[in-house]
């Protein structure tokens, strides 16, 4: 039976500060792991501690600052047993060779079951879903390559959910963010096996949308449509050469600033710097005679529920008074009918 490691990592990797006992599962490897893990021990890189179980180990390295542990429940091989034993690590690349997907194994342990332990399987933010022989998300940019898992942890943090799968025995993962996913069957964590997390820190935030349709915009796909669903591909301002081009996903339908269409122009994959460009759309915020904070955007439609002194409601919409001149002007009549 082979021996193999448990590897999860601490949330320092996404950018927020949690508990320490809040590990995220990351993938088993083989025992070839454990030369790396030494050498780097006696190079003050990584630290060993004594541990009971996957949670212990978890538990102290984070407690010491390390971002990654690593657990071996241990294993008795003829007459040689390997006590259960625990290490600490700042990267998940450990060693020359780093975490190459050759020392990934199925996900079990010596005793046979499943290497992934319950009381460390969920984290304050970002869950494990499992292991799936096809996972498809959607919403997000194409998978990229990466030799380090800290980096999609990085990169996906904004995300509602994240895949990473090892590929082949070549030193690489494929990382790929989305706002959905469609799973295949459950499979037993091992490489070209797609790991998939949920990210309940996921938000819709302005500033995490960009950061988002950023990604997206570095790494587009083929196809012409750019974003999901009904969403719109909207440019964030005006591109000039200097400036570049940068959009978001929006939903015309209801935002805000960008009514009915976009203000700005629509992005595309065939998009060129100083084409003509084609705007659409409303900035409701910026309609004439609505009361700050009485306009929102309905079906795509601006909708105002309260005018300004000067201005009356009208279909929705705030229209200056036209009654108002009539008014002072039979006012000045009634003041001077006594001069006639």
């Amino acid at each position: 039976m082979k021996t193999t490691f448990f590897l999860a990592t601490c949330l320092s990797l996404l950018g927020v500060t949690f508990a320490a006992t809040s590990p995220v599962f990351v993938g088993c490897y083989a025992p070839g792991l454990l030369d790396n893990v030494v050498a780097n021990l006696l190079s003050g890189v990584a630290n060993t501690l004594a541990s009971t179980n996957g949670a212990t180990c978890a538990a102290g390295c984070g407690t010491l600052g390390y971002e990654y542990s690593f657990y071996n429940p241990g294993i008795t091989i003829l007459t040689i047993t390997l006590l259960p034993s625990c290490y600490c690590s700042s990267s998940a690349a450990i060693g020359s060779s780093g975490l190459k997907e050759n020392y990934i194994t199925n996900a079990q342990n010596s005793q046979g079951s499943t290497c992934q332990n319950p009381d460390i399987a969920t984290a304050s933010q970002v869950t494990l879903t499992g292991c799936y022989n096809a996972a498809t998300l959607t919403g997000g940019a194409v998978a990229t390559s990466i030799t380090n898992p800290d980096t999609c942890f990085a990169t996906c943090k904004d995300w509602k959910v994240m895949a990473i799968t090892p590929v082949g025995t070549g030193g690489t993962y494929s990382c790929q963010c989305g706002t959905a996913v469609t799973l295949g069957t459950s499979r037993t964590c091992a490489a070209n096996v797609p790991v998939l997390y949920g990210n309940v820190g996921g938000t819709a935030s302005l500033a995490a949308r960009r950061r988002r349709m950023a990604a997206i915009a570095g790494h587009a796909a083929p196809e012409n449509k750019v974003c999901p669903g009904s969403l719109s591909s909207c440019l964030v301002n005006v591109p000039t050469v200097h400036s570049g081009v940068s959009f978001e996903c929006i939903d015309t339908q209801a935002e805000l600033e960008s009514c009915g269409g976009c203000v700005n122009g629509y992005y595309s994959h065939q998009f060129v710097i100083g084409q003509n460009i084609t705007f659409s759309g409303v900035d409701c915020t910026s309609m004439e005679g609505v009361t700050f904070g009485a306009v929102s955007c309905v079906s795509g439609q601006c909708v105002a529920s309260r005018c300004r002194s000067g201005y009356r409601l009208v279909n929705l919409m705030c229209e200056r008074d036209a009654t108002l001149p009539t008014q002072r002007q039979a006012a000045t009549i009634f003041k001077r009918s006594p001069l006639f």
